[in-house]
């Protein structure tokens, strides 16, 4: 199946890799300023229209109860979910996207420091994920630093906020044989994707916020975080070039719909990985079916069907404009599109595999070992500096990445759970071992 051999493209160089490496010994100390995980595009979706639906009811318990003369339903239920609020979402926002690159994040500070998803990386490392870092370190980044602060920092008197941390983010393409990847020298290239700038206090933090997005950059703020997350735009794309940082090109739509309408055949044709999509403060991940999305593909179908003539829903559809309806079944024929390597099966599975007594599905959690190996520098670096020793550790880090994945759609909790965290596991110790056993015979031929 293609999932496989893309998992399998992701990881093959585990068990190839020597001690002779260039790359320093793993770094432990934690990345204090990561790049956060975004949700997935038709699980925003969903929520939103379903949000809206539900204030359809409580829209009219408030008419029926004004009209009876009886006590008023608090109004503040309805916040946000205004049937004129969601089309202008989905109909009136602007849109920026641009392509997903399938790879590990790696990203650039202020300071120089590197670092992975989890952790800093060495500063001796020349390698990460068997790709040479040379390209990022050489980046001419704390200019496009410097320059993005004072945009997004400086007052009327040019006095700029105290910040913290600062960096850009970047995909790191360790995955060389995937998509268009090697025919458009994207191969083992750094292309930065965004920037996150932390600041001493959440006021500097939201006017940071407010002063990047009046400049025209799109922003997202996280008053828990004390940071904003400047994303991929044209703006930004502008400020990388002018300091010879390289590029991934972004473009902007109407709206929403006019967006997914687009991009459908192209999401169908499984070029790439997917999309990131910005939308007014909100930032999305939009998958290909390829990519494991139990979640989304549950909610999509409950929805979909809801609003279809004899679902539960199917009386509220006409309040929603039909572009709406149609970005819902586009969405959901992307994330069940029938994978050209797939043998005919259709991507998004969800639920076990079929075995008796089975509550995961093996292809799933094989791709989300393959996702959590990204978040960490290679397997090889592990297996050389501490051997045998270092499987115990691994078990235990990859068990928590995989169990973290909310694409996965594990049970939430109860007796599912604790199955699924013993089927997880084992899975784990499985490919790890393999992996190991692979590099050490490897190893063992090259002395």
């Amino acid at each position: 199946q293609q999932t496989k051999a893309n998992t399998q493209t992701a990881i093959q160089s585990s068990a190839t890799h020597t001690n002779r490496r260039t790359d320093a010994p793993i770094c432990s100390m934690q990345n204090k300023l990561p790049w956060p995980s975004i949700e997935q595009l038709p699980r925003e979706v969903c929520a939103k229209i379903s949000h809206t639906l539900q204030t359809m009811d409580q829209a009219a318990t408030i008419i029926q109860r004004a009209w009876r003369g009886l006590e008023r339903v608090d109004k503040r239920y309805l916040r946000n979910g205004a049937l004129s609020k969601v089309h202008q979402w989905f109909l009136g926002s602007p849109v920026i996207a641009s392509e997903k690159l399938d790879g590990t994040n790696v990203g650039k500070m202020r300071c120089g420091t590197l670092l992975g998803r989890r952790q800093a990386i060495a500063d001796s490392a020349t390698e990460y994920q068997h790709c040479s870092l040379r390209v990022v370190r050489e980046s001419n980044t704390d200019a496009v630093l410097d320059e993005l602060v004072a945009t997004l920092a400086s007052d009327n008197d040019g006095v700029v906020a105290a910040v913290q941390r600062s960096a850009i983010y970047g995909e790191l393409c360790c995955n060389p044989g995937l998509y268009h990847y090697q025919k458009t020298n994207l191969a083992r290239t750094w292309q930065p994707f965004g920037a996150i700038v932390q600041f001493q206090s959440v006021e500097s933090a939201q006017q940071a916020f407010e002063g990047g997005t009046a400049a025209g950059l799109t922003c997202v703020f996280s008053a828990e975080a004390k940071t904003v997350r400047v994303c991929n735009s044209p703006h930004f794309a502008a400020l990388l070039r002018k300091h010879e940082v390289a590029v991934i090109e972004s473009r902007t739509w109407a709206s929403l719909v006019d967006f997914v309408k687009e991009k459908k055949e192209w999401m169908c044709s499984e070029s790439g990985e997917g999309m990131v999509v910005s939308v007014n403060t909100k930032t999305a991940k939009w998958k290909i079916s390829r990519e494991p999305q139990t979640n989304a593909v549950q909610e999509l179908r409950t929805l979909t069907k809801s609003l279809k003539p004899g679902g539960a829903e199917a009386h509220k559809a006409a309040l929603l404009a039909p572009a709406i309806l149609q970005l819902l079944d586009d969405l959901y024929e992307v994330a069940t599109h029938v994978d050209s390597g797939g043998g005919g099966k259709k991507g998004g599975k969800v639920g076990g595999d079929g075995k008796k007594g089975r509550v995961t599905n093996a292809d799933n959690v094989l791709a989300a070992i393959a996702s959590a190996l990204t978040k960490f520098d290679s397997l090889s670096v592990s297996f050389a500096e501490k051997g045998k020793d270092a499987l115990g550790a691994l078990f235990n880090q990859i068990t928590d990445e995989v169990m973290g994945d909310e694409d996965l759609g594990l049970p939430a909790e109860g007796p599912e759970r604790v199955q699924a965290e013993k089927e997880v596991g084992i899975q784990v110790k499985r490919f790890v071992s393999e992996q190991y056993g692979a590099w050490l015979r490897a190893d063992q031929a090259a002395r």
